[in-house]
């Protein structure tokens, strides 16, 4: 008897065990849909807010302010950014904005912000041309040294032609430039001084030759006639000099007032070949 009673009541124990973990399951099961429901109603609530926001006439886009464009015009940069007229300014993506902007060729750097309730402000960074260099094809080169587009017919620019250079004076080993790159550069940025004689709205051309240096090409007088200024390697500034000083005693010379080339490869040394004027023949009538 007493066998029966211990297993009866172990039997018991088994059954209220298997009853309380099932109650357990189900509470927690109605935990979980709790939550769950809860998230999803919640989730609901910031969609619809999401989209009360973003459709209300209150943040629709009024005004688009654009500042640092000195290239491009303002149609060109809106058309680039895909921003819509009338858009609600809290659904633009700025940062795929900023991103459509720097793709264009001319744009540096892009910035873009709201201005709550209705505005957008869009800073633009355009590329400063520096000069057009011939590899095959025209690029133009900015005033950094970076190479940034292709040169097409509406690139109406007036800058320097430079010939000689190689994609690969732009990209050695350790980032470093070639002495011929850093020529150019110094060459173009001196002439870019207000003071400058050799001004960089003159030069029309600049030749590389590996071995000897540079060559500038330019017109002074405003004329087609370009003088020939072989610069060579190093010295860059004191050669600038040179120039402003000759040119300045050209003019006081009644006999050689101009020049055709100027040769500043050695400043102990400087060749200038002045300007052949030809005779002029007068025919006398003779009266009979």
């Amino acid at each position: 008897m007493g066998n029966k009673r211990i297993r009866k009541n172990s039997l018991k124990k088994n059954i209220q065990a298997k009853h309380s973990r099932v109650l357990q399951r189900c509470i927690l099961s109605l935990k979980i849909i709790s939550v769950a429901a809860i998230v999803a109603l919640t989730c609901l609530f910031f969609v619809f807010c999401y989209s009360f926001i973003t459709q209300c006439d209150y943040f629709r886009l009024e005004k688009t302010t654009i500042t640092g464009i000195k290239i491009l015009y303002f149609e060109q940069v809106m058309a680039q950014a895909g921003i819509r007229k009338n858009s609600n300014i809290l659904s633009l993506n700025l940062p795929l904005v900023r991103k459509k902007l720097e793709a264009h060729p001319w744009i540096a750097e892009a910035e873009v912000r709201r201005a709550l309730p209705d505005k957008i402000i869009i800073r633009i960074t355009e590329h400063t041309p520096l000069a057009a260099l011939n590899l095959g094809h025209k690029f133009i080169m900015n005033n950094k040294g970076k190479i940034f587009k292709k040169m097409t017919s509406e690139d109406h620019f007036n800058f320097p032609i430079i010939n000689g250079l190689k994609l690969s004076d732009f990209s050695l080993i350790n980032n470093q430039k070639s002495i011929q790159f850093y020529s150019i550069m110094d060459v173009l940025q001196l002439g870019r001084r207000p003071e400058s004689i050799l001004s960089y709205r003159f030069m029309k051309r600049i030749e590389i030759d590996r071995e000897l240096g540079l060559t500038i090409f330019a017109s002074m007088d405003g004329s087609d006639r370009q003088k020939k200024i072989i610069l060579g390697y190093d010295n860059y500034l004191e050669k600038f000099k040179k120039v402003e000083e000759i040119i300045y005693c050209l003019k006081k010379n009644s006999m050689f007032s101009d020049f055709n080339t100027i040769d500043l490869v050695n400043l102990d040394r400087v060749v200038v070949t002045p300007v052949t004027i030809k005779p002029t023949t007068l025919k006398i009538k003779k009266e009979i």
